[in-house]
């Protein structure tokens, strides 16, 4: 696939949610942010993929009691939700209720 594959990208999230559970929370950050520019590159600024890339993101800076930090990337993936997968999809649902109160 190589290294700049959106499915790679997948995997470097994944792992990076899998750091943050065990908290190890700089290694995960890198991950997760080497995942998301993959995204961004591969699929654009508006793909549901790179929402998913920014609600990770969005809980790794809540472990980091970054809360202001964690809810701005938090609202960028509800919006990207919104715009793709509609306000009924339980991604934005969730994205939502996580980051809009």
């Amino acid at each position: 696939l190589g290294s700049n594959h959106p499915e790679v990208a997948t995997d470097l999230n994944n792992y990076g949610k899998l750091l943050i559970d065990i908290g190890k929370l700089q290694e995960a950050e890198a991950f997760i942010t080497r995942g998301m520019k993959i995204r961004e590159r591969a699929l654009g600024k508006k793909h549901v993929a790179l929402g998913r890339s920014l609600d990770s993101m969005a809980t790794l800076y809540v472990h980091k009691n970054e809360v202001g930090r964690a809810k701005e990337l938090g609202r960028k993936a509800a919006e990207i939700y919104k715009q793709t997968l509609g306000e009924s999809h339980p991604w934005y649902l969730k994205a939502v209720s996580d980051w809009m109160e």
